[in-house]
């Protein structure tokens, strides 16, 4: 092949379940002048002779590896990227029709850094309900680094930082400006801690208001189903990255960014996962995780007094608690919270 247009990375790691179905989806786009990298990650499973049954394609590379965790194999497939743009592509989700020629398209008409998409989300439960929704851009929106402030509101609405996968980026780009994954993050926000960066380092965004991906969200796959130490630390790196940004952006013309209302939805984030049933930390780790809340710059601003009196009841009962330094509370109301979630969702399903 001449000229690689895209290079679509798919980190593989014990898929056989769904493997083919999302390398087909690649395979199936209109565009040529593309390859996708399968990086066999150690999987356990099939995963990796599936892969190597693709080999023969030409718009493929197959790679194996010894087991690292989906953000050094992400960074590892951009190491090897040789497009001049790249996409991402989980190995049980899927590409929807034309989604690598459309936005390589738009990138190329508005000479763009980023172009991101549309998501579809399919989220598969315990009971067997499957709750269909899709997040994805109101209109089309193309604008410059000096403007990114006064698009911020637009990027935090319709999910913008959740996911590294709705997003084509300009491969030699992202080389220059050295993003990376970060792969102390074993369980989840790898993608927001990075797309804050993102945001912004590109010097020309585009938003696509097409659905460009399939997110099949699966019960027995999730991570989140399970406590996990790590997702705390992984979540307070998403806050503080996500503060630097603010930052950044703060004195920009057009921003209208809130940092106490986010930074009081960042500790409801925290206190829902500590009040799971399922966590086993002791008092002693539970004591240093609130010292470094504490001291952290992200959360500084909301010990002040007064603070957050203008925010919705809840938040402001969790910011109110927090300044006071009274985490049992904290973590009582989060237990009572996250039954009134859980029950809301359940009645939502009949």
């Amino acid at each position: 092949m001449d000229k690689i247009m895209v290079s679509v990375i798919m980190p593989v790691y014990n898929s056989e379940e769904y493997l083919e179905t999302a390398i087909k989806s690649v395979l199936n786009q209109k565009m040529e002048e593309m390859e996708l990298l399968l990086i066999d990650d150690g999987s356990k499973d099939r995963s990796g002779s599936i892969c190597d049954q693709y080999e023969s394609d030409w718009r493929v590379r197959v790679f194996h590896k010894q087991n690292e965790g989906i953000c050094a194999t992400r960074n590892f497939g951009v190491d090897h990227a040789r497009g001049e743009y790249l996409m991402f592509i989980d190995n049980d989700d899927e590409l929807t029709e034309n989604t690598v020629e459309d936005n390589y398209r738009l990138a190329k008409q508005y000479n763009a850094d980023v172009v991101k998409f549309g998501c579809s989300i399919e989220e598969s439960f315990k009971s067997g309900f499957v709750e269909k929704r899709a997040n994805r851009f109101r209109q089309l929106a193309v604008f410059s680094r000096e403007e990114a402030a006064s698009h911020y509101a637009m990027a935090e609405r319709d999910r913008y930082f959740s996911y590294i996968w709705n997003g084509m980026y300009r491969t030699n780009w992202w080389r220059e400006e050295k993003l990376q994954f970060d792969t102390s993050i074993k369980c989840g926000f790898e993608d927001r801690v990075l797309n804050y960066k993102i945001f912004e380092k590109a010097q020309k965004q585009v938003f696509n208001p097409g659905i460009g991906y399939r997110y099949f969200q699966r019960y027995e796959h999730s991570t989140f189903k399970r406590f996990n130490r790590n997702m705390l630390y992984s979540c307070l790196l998403s806050a503080e990255a996500e503060f630097r940004l603010f930052e950044v952006l703060k004195n920009d013309q057009g921003f209208q960014g809130d940092w106490v209302r986010k930074s009081a939805e960042y500790l409801i984030e925290f206190l829902l996962l500590l009040s799971r049933e399922d966590n086993d930390m002791s008092k002693e780790e539970l004591a240093d995780f609130m010292k470094k809340l504490r001291v952290s710059r992200a959360f500084r601003s909301i010990q002040k007094k007064g603070i957050g009196k203008n925010l919705a009841l809840t938040k402001r009962m969790v910011v109110s608690l927090f300044a006071q330094r009274r985490y049992r509370a904290l973590l009582g109301f989060a237990k009572v919270y996250l039954k009134f979630i859980y029950l809301k969702r359940r009645l939502g399903k009949h």
